[in-house]
């Protein structure tokens, strides 16, 4: 669309164009598959400034820049697939690595520090043997609901194996960290999950481990967090160790 004078119009841009002392303008929409996804605008100070062959290259141009923001899209889409977890919606082990091994590389250069804990449900094979392992399946679901709202906006959580998940607190320390994850744990504990008319009672056990000055990979404060963790279910269950 192609407004000669924007002093004579009554569409509420052209009048704020004309406040800003343009005098004409033009808009092509941005269009994808129907879908109109935004506007491309230009204007001038001039009035009778552009022509229906420019407006004609101002809607190619819009067209090719919709297609390129869908394509983007499109691979956001892809990409956050490719990295979540598709039964609890939480992220997987791929994008766990991905996540620590950006942390590592901020504690290196920025000494930033940060907390792994690794969360393991307690006894899971006998609860998938005695209420089914589709009641297996909504534990996972529902712990992690429980877990995603008692951690920080800022904390990552990935699912990494059948019953465990990883948990990344970022800009945390070990005193801090032990907090958070009790109140993990104490909440799952807290709050069974009510399935098919009864309650099924469970529990986790959280090691974790707050980044070192000697470490040098990712790996590192993983293998602590996980020796914890193994500390933590060989000692009675249901409680959170560190591994510093």
């Amino acid at each position: 669309m192609i407004c000669d004078d924007t002093t004579v119009s009554d569409e509420l841009d052209c009048i704020k164009l004309s406040v800003g002392g343009l005098g004409s303008c033009m808009d092509a929409p941005m269009i994808h598959n129907g879908i109109t996804i935004g506007t491309l605008n230009v204007a001038d100070a001039r009035k009778h400034c552009y022509s229906k062959a420019q407006a004609i290259q101002l809607q190619c141009l819009a067209n090719w820049i919709a297609l390129n923001i869908r394509l983007h899209l499109q691979l956001q889409e892809m990409d956050l697939l490719a990295s979540t977890d598709e039964l609890t919606g939480t992220f997987n082990r791929r994008r766990f690595t991905h996540e620590s091994n950006e942390n590592m590389q901020c504690f290196l250069h920025q000494h930033t520090p940060y907390v792994v804990g690794i969360l393991n449900v307690d006894l899971f094979k006998d609860l998938n043997d005695h209420y089914g392992h589709t009641a297996g399946d909504n534990v996972l679901k529902h712990l992690t609901k429980i877990i995603r709202k008692t951690i920080r906006k800022q904390d990552f959580i990935a699912r990494i194996g059948d019953e465990e998940f990883a948990i990344i607190l970022p800009a945390c320390v070990t005193d801090e960290a032990f907090e958070i994850f009790e109140r993990v744990r104490h909440n799952i504990e807290q709050h069974p999950l009510e399935y098919e008319q009864q309650k099924i009672h469970y529990t986790v056990s959280i090691g974790f481990s707050e980044v070192a000055t000697t470490d040098q990979h990712s790996e590192d404060i993983f293998k602590r967090a996980d020796k914890a963790l193994y500390q933590a279910k060989a000692d009675e269950r249901n409680q959170v160790r560190c591994g510093n």
